[in-house]
């Protein structure tokens, strides 16, 4: 398969990334931001894509699933916080010995 124009790849597959975050977040914003992430992400990237490793499609789709885990891990505060971290907020205090 000869590499394909990003441009091309871009208007074949961005409703489809969009509809990804979109299904996932329901958040119109988020989900807009995080198509445009995923686009500047594969257009860095671009000269490194292998159509004999993935489709076009399946490698878009691998980069917008590591933005959405890093977005889960870290909310819009922008702070990620560790689940023992969060744990250990929610557990009672002990205030003597046991």
């Amino acid at each position: 398969m000869p590499i394909r124009d990003f441009s091309t790849v871009y208007d074949d597959h961005v409703w489809q990334i969009y509809g990804f975050f979109a299904y996932r977040l329901g958040a119109r914003a988020d989900a807009e931001d995080l198509t445009q992430q995923t686009f500047e992400r594969a257009l860095k990237a671009w000269g490194r894509y292998d159509p004999s490793r993935a489709s076009v499609s399946t490698w878009l789709l691998v980069i917008a699933r590591n933005l959405i885990s890093v977005r889960i891990a870290r909310p819009a505060s922008g702070h990620w916080r560790s689940p023992t971290a969060s744990m250990r907020r929610l557990s009672p205090r002990r205030t003597g010995p046991t």
